[in-house]
């Protein structure tokens, strides 16, 4: 009989999740941190990460005036910014794949390229870490051929996380509806069985006959 191949999260040491999920906690409480130091005159209401990489800029002038306008305490916090980040979208991977194999397990077409999709996607954030990196280390020296290639970079970047949440979203109602229906197929199979117990076959105890043998002699 051919066995179902083990599933990723089945394969993947629980203690290996849940340390991802803490360092993700604290990568993005510090890389918040940082922002707060990047831009210090951002506005309360504002988004979380009102910094470069988290914004929507339209042209290679715009990445220089918003890292001029940080300063050199704010460059310098922004270098760190970039590292955490880096770390942040690896160790994020490990729940995203572990989630997609969970959610839609039933179905493998989905679930396989989701996964290669969420690799792929942080790789792509780390390229864009990388690039952001370089301008904001090198500047006030310019780079527009690498500050323009950076724009379209960052605006697939939000499409990338378009997707994930929208993966997200629906595998949450997907996991949650094939989980539903386990669970009630496991309670009808239960009731079935209280209902209609199978008969309970007692087996001859081994050397019991012998012994009655020996007893009638």
């Amino acid at each position: 009989m051919r066995t179902p191949p083990a599933t990723m999260s089945s394969t993947i040491n629980p203690r290996v999740i849940l340390f991802s999920l803490i360092f993700t906690k604290l990568a993005f409480d510090r890389i918040c941190y940082l922002a707060s130091l990047v831009n210090p005159s951002a506005d309360p209401q504002a988004p979380i990460l009102d910094v470069l990489e988290y914004g929507h800029p339209s042209s290679g002038d715009e990445i220089y005036k918003m890292i001029s306008s940080y300063g050199p305490k704010g460059r310098q916090a922004y270098l760190s910014l970039s590292l955490f980040d880096t770390g942040f979208v690896l160790i994020r991977v490990i729940p995203l794949c572990v989630f997609a194999q969970w959610a839609y397990n039933k179905y493998p077409r989905i679930a396989n390229p989701l996964i290669y999709f969420f690799a792929a996607a942080s790789v792509w954030e780390v390229l864009e870490n990388a690039m952001v990196w370089f301008v904001v280390k090198q500047f006030p020296r310019r780079y527009d051929g690498i500050a323009s290639l950076l724009v379209h970079w960052i605006s697939i970047k939000w499409y990338t996380l378009y997707v994930t949440c929208a993966s997200l979203a629906i595998g949450v109602l997907v996991g949650i509806y094939h989980s539903f229906h386990a669970l009630l197929a496991d309670s009808v199979l239960m009731d079935k069985d209280r209902t209609n117990p199978k008969p309970v076959v007692k087996r001859p105890v081994a050397g019991g006959s012998a012994q009655r043998s020996k007893k009638a002699d």
